[in-house]
């Protein structure tokens, strides 16, 4: 691909071809690079201008992305790491620039190739992200408003834009990260489709999955489309693959599903596993959901514990729409932040009980 300074792709080019990696680099390493690390950048001396241009490159496609109304959502990931001893380690949660820098330019090959082949008229299978149902869009609306913040979308024509503007306008309160998540669960699950219908999170009119053959079958599919096209077979592709897509696209988004809920039970699993050796300890904790049967409070490493209404005392009152508990003159609210103690671990459930040592200001 060819990119001007404003992020507009001018050329571009698919072929066969063969990646010959100088380095074998690593995320900090990278970061390393960039924070003006002495020793890393003397050890990759040949490739500081095509990192520093990584950087630029990053930037620009940010902005153009943030411009058309990209919706950028902040959602945590747990690192989970095994230790020379075989000991669970969940350090906090980060996300370097390193990794900004993979997604941006996957982001971008992705809509190109999606693009040309979309131009093609060809089988192919898309990556689709359809808009909030209003139904969904109007409770986040709601849960929005309730947190002081200004939404006055339609919620039946909801467009990614307002989506962001939220987003900005709460960037700097402490309720950020759960707007977020309850952002993230009005919004519908993003599918694999032989039909082009566009890509709401990512404000993008043509999106697929292209970037990893070796671990994702989507993309090892349209590999091969792309390939039998690439050779002439253009008729070919259509007979072999007109039917084909449909079938393909409706099974990857079921084993993606499935995929999902065992890589979270397994994590779950590691984390009941982590806190179990941590039964005494207290911890910040922000509350991350409020139901009408008790909290739930969240660690910086992305450990989620669960708090029961009889352990607070007193009679509570469940607001739904505002997702806030009141009783016993006090009132907890998403996004606020306690002091917690653990105190017991449920395998079976995979979950971890806190007790709630206070309120932090």
């Amino acid at each position: 691909m060819q990119i001007d300074n404003k992020g507009v792709v001018k050329d571009s080019e698919i072929v066969e071809g063969v990646i010959r990696s100088r380095h074998k680099m690593t995320y900090t390493e990278i970061t390393k690079i960039l924070d003006g690390d002495k020793d890393t950048q003397e050890k990759y001396a040949d490739v500081l201008d095509m990192v520093a241009l990584f950087a630029e490159l990053t930037k620009i496609l940010q902005s153009k992305r943030a411009k058309q109304g990209s919706v950028t959502l902040d959602v945590k990931e747990a690192k989970i790491l095994l230790d020379e001893n075989g000991d669970i380690q969940i350090p906090d949660y980060v996300r370097p620039f390193s990794y900004q820098i993979i997604e941006a330019f996957m982001v971008l090959a992705n809509e190109t190739v999606a693009e040309y082949m979309h131009a093609m008229d060809a089988p192919f299978i898309y990556r689709i992200h359809e808009k909030p149902s209003e139904e969904k869009a109007t409770a986040f609306r709601a849960f929005a408003q309730g947190l002081g913040l200004t939404a006055r979308f339609q919620a039946d024509d909801v467009k990614p834009y307002d989506y962001q503007k939220i987003l900005q306008s709460a960037e700097q309160l402490p309720t950020y990260p759960t707007l977020n998540r309850v952002m993230l669960r009005s919004m519908q699950k993003a599918r694999y489709s032989p039909e082009n219908l566009g890509h709401f999170g990512l404000a993008s009119k043509c999106y697929c999955h292209f970037t990893s053959p070796i671990r994702r079958y989507p993309d090892l599919c349209i590999h091969r489309i792309i390939k039998e096209i690439l050779h002439g077979g253009y008729e070919n592709a259509i007979q072999k693959y007109g039917d084909f897509v449909e079938q393909a696209s409706a099974q990857s988004s079921d084993r993606e599903r499935k995929s999902a809920d065992a890589e979270r039970d397994v994590d779950d699993l590691y984390k009941t596993m982590y806190m179990s050796e941590r039964i005494g300890e207290e911890y910040d904790a922000v509350i991350s959901g409020v139901t009408s049967f008790g909290l739930f409070a969240e660690l910086p490493n992305t450990i989620e514990g669960f708090i029961p209404l009889e352990s607070l005392y007193g009679t509570y009152k469940f607001d739904d729409t505002r997702f806030t508990l009141t009783g016993n003159g006090e009132s907890y609210s998403l996004g606020e932040t306690l002091r917690v103690k653990v105190v017991d671990v449920d395998f079976y459930r995979r979950r971890t009980e806190f007790r709630l040592l206070g309120k932090k200001e």
